[in-house]
């Protein structure tokens, strides 16, 4: 009988928002789009000197990102700022490449994984994060990691305390910051124009309130 045995690893579980009605209504430019989306994204994995640590596992709009730890907080530490690192690329990219959003959580627990099962709390963790606690179009972290986490340029409390990915931040210079948050704006205008639904709403309005305090910071 084959047995299947957990250890931890980082695991970060995303859901790519509002794909339900393009996979309804338009399944196949979405298709070509995800698929431009996920090949640019695995080939930013493979630049990695040691990709072949990192799982990923997509189905429809979701995907699970993985990589295994040790006990050590030294290696934990880094793995996690690695997996923030490819999550906030991913997020970027998927603003520039299809105009879409994501929401998702990032955990450190027990995990089994190949090529075609998956299984263990962490799983199970994550998601929870992403459905539950996550709420808006943010990524984040679990807050038992906080010790571990210690300082990331690329991470933001948010106020309702939880720790989030400020992927904003992947902009670089004066040129990128102005087309990538007049993208973002143009995002958010352009489904709160036509939106009813008052959740979703909610929603687009942090947007708005992140990129208004990102600006403040940064600009």
């Amino acid at each position: 009988m084959e047995t299947y045995e957990l250890s931890k690893h980082v695991v970060a579980y995303i859901d790519l928002l509002g794909m339900k009605k393009f996979i309804k209504h338009k399944a196949n430019g979405l298709a070509l789009t995800m698929h431009d989306v996920y090949t640019l994204f695995n080939e930013l994995v493979s630049r990695l000197p040691d990709h072949a640590e990192i799982k990923v596992k997509i189905f429809s709009d979701n995907i699970i990102i993985t990589r295994r730890v040790t006990e050590s907080i030294e290696n934990q530490r880094a793995n996690l700022h690695q997996i923030i690192g490819l999550v906030e690329a991913f997020q970027y990219l998927l603003l520039y490449r299809s105009r879409s959003l994501m929401r998702g959580g990032i955990v450190i627990g027990e995990l089994y994984i190949d090529d075609v099962f998956t299984i263990g709390q962490a799983l199970v963790d994550a998601y929870y994060m992403e459905d539950k606690l996550a709420i808006y179009p943010r990524v984040i972290i679990d807050s038992s990691l906080s010790p571990i986490i210690q300082s990331n340029a690329h991470t933001l409390i948010d106020t309702d305390g939880l720790r989030y990915i400020d992927f904003l931040s992947m902009a670089g210079d004066e040129k990128t910051k102005i087309e990538v948050l007049s993208l973002y704006e143009d995002i958010i205008q352009s489904v709160l124009s036509t939106e009813s639904d008052k959740r979703v709403i909610q929603k687009l309005k942090w947007c708005e309130a992140y990129r208004h305090a990102w600006i403040q910071k940064h600009c």
